[in-house]
């Protein structure tokens, strides 16, 4: 009994960490503050494939370059801030020209890290496991004052003519377009 429900425990984390190994990774832009400088960005790749296989970088569906990995050799690849972030009202709430799709022809882990003197990120891709159409985001209530305190929610859309919705959220929300 105690061996069965281990391999189930075991089944299940594994299949956890196997759903971010995918061929297809999306990363949705992010919003920073205009004036932010001192962007640093990378796109790390890795995989467990021994054979090198090429991983292709696309950005608002152009190729913005490609790279080989295999298991043993990670890449990690500059990705220009212009790329990920809207840093002007006017890039923000409507589609755009930023974000990434990241593609191979065998599974692959992908993240997206960023820096800014005094703060950093790093966003991992759930791959084709991540697709779907609805969705909810939860984070830390903001209850700072200063003007550079803020939280983000990025949302790509993988295929043409898609709508998005955003509801269900507090109404006390202000959207940085002045908008609740």
């Amino acid at each position: 009994m105690m061996k069965r429900n281990f391999i189930l425990i075991f089944t299940f984390l594994w299949s956890l960490f196997s759903a971010q190994l995918d061929t297809d990774h999306w990363f949705a832009p992010m919003a920073a503050k205009a004036g932010t400088g001192g962007f640093t960005s990378y796109l790390y790749l890795s995989t467990n494939e021994v054979t090198p296989f090429t991983v292709s970088i696309y950005n608002d569906n152009s190729l913005y370059t490609t790279i080989q990995i295999s298991k043993g050799n990670p890449a990690q690849v500059y990705i220009p801030a212009g790329l990920m972030m809207g840093i002007y009202q006017s890039e923000l709430f409507i589609p755009s020209q930023k974000g990434l799709n990241v593609k191979g022809p065998k599974k692959f882990f992908a993240n997206y890290r960023f820096s800014i003197p005094n703060h950093a990120e790093i966003i991992i891709s759930k791959g084709l496991a991540g697709l779907g159409t609805t969705f909810y985001a939860a984070m830390a209530a903001n209850t700072g004052t200063a003007a550079y305190v803020n939280s983000t929610i990025g949302v790509i859309a993988t295929e043409d003519n898609t709508v998005v919705t955003v509801s269900g959220y507090n109404p006390n929300v202000i959207f940085s377009d002045g908008t609740s």
